[in-house]
């Protein structure tokens, strides 16, 4: 699908950062215009209903198709793509978004310019800053760990990882630090 630029009113000329989650959906970090979540259009729901059979209780019974069975199911919302504008009204720590990632989990983690970083559990924000949250309050980068799901955060003041379960915020020991360099002189093949 193809999309004009003038169709998706942008959240403005200042995006610092994109990310893409499961759904399909893009989060743009801005500066000073805080985070906004693009849904992109939906194709409406395709159910053909048999009108003249009814089933168990009266109930339209769902046509079969070569794939199985077709429930009856509700029209899909966002036909149209829409933007959703969040700030430090909805819970982020500054508008200032430098970084986006989404792990794992789905969780949506923005890095700020003086707060921080804040998480979005698809419900809620929730900001962490210094002395609770990564060790520095500026964070440039965020990045998801494949392996094991770990989030790390580079910030004005060093490294914090954050594990999975995100119970436990971690700075990197002189011996991980010296890996971590050894593995940015020379990338994995």
């Amino acid at each position: 699908m193809v999309v004009k630029w003038e169709e998706l009113k942008p959240p403005g000329n200042q995006v610092m950062a994109l990310a893409r989650d499961n759904a399909g959906n893009v989060w743009a970090g801005t500066e000073g215009k805080g985070v906004w979540r693009y849904a992109p259009p939906r194709p409406k729901a395709e159910v053909r209903m048999q009108n003249d059979e009814k089933g168990e209780g009266g109930k339209q019974k769902a046509e079969t198709t070569s794939s199985g069975l077709r429930p009856p199911s509700p029209p899909q919302a966002a036909e149209k793509g829409e933007w959703k504008q969040f700030t430090t009204k909805d819970g982020l720590g500054d508008d200032y978004a430098y970084s986006v990632a989404v792990d794992q989990q789905g969780r949506v983690w923005v890095g700020h310019l003086n707060h921080g970083v804040s998480v979005f559990n698809g419900t809620r924000w929730q900001n962490y800053d210094v002395p609770y949250g990564p060790i520095g309050e500026r964070i440039f980068k965020i990045a998801v760990c494949p392996t094991d799901g770990d989030v790390w955060l580079a910030t004005s003041a060093g490294l914090t990882a954050v594990d999975y379960a995100c119970t436990t915020l971690k700075q990197p020991d002189d011996k991980l630090k010296a890996e971590i360099i050894k593995l940015l002189k020379n990338p994995l093949k």
